[in-house]
């Protein structure tokens, strides 16, 4: 699993990371809490989401879970919505970003 960010990332992006990963742990929460309620069509929107944003920012690994938490969502799968959130949770706290390659 690809975790950690290294100076190799657009330069352009770099600066725009900490917001993108702040906003990844909110669609945390937001897909915690959507599978508790069993909002599935939620879960999709959130899958997809991250499906087109991982790899705009370089992590590939956030685009192919997304992929599977919307496959999850769309076929209203709670066992493997909750498989995906939980690595997708892991992901990210696994995730480490050198404050020097963001400069």
């Amino acid at each position: 699993m690809e975790n950690k960010f290294n100076s190799s990332h657009h330069p352009l992006i770099r600066p725009l990371l900490p917001k993108y990963f702040a906003c990844r742990k909110e669609d945390l929460k937001s897909l915690k809490l959507a599978l508790t309620l069993l909002n599935y069509e939620h879960i999709s929107e959130i899958g997809h989401k991250l499906k087109g944003s991982g790899g705009t920012f370089g992590f590939q690994t956030i685009s192919e879970i997304g992929a599977q938490i919307e496959t999850a969502g769309n076929k209203k799968n709670e066992t493997l919505a909750m498989k995906y959130i939980d690595l997708f949770g892991k992901f990210l706290t696994s995730l480490h970003i050198d404050p020097a390659s963001i400069n």
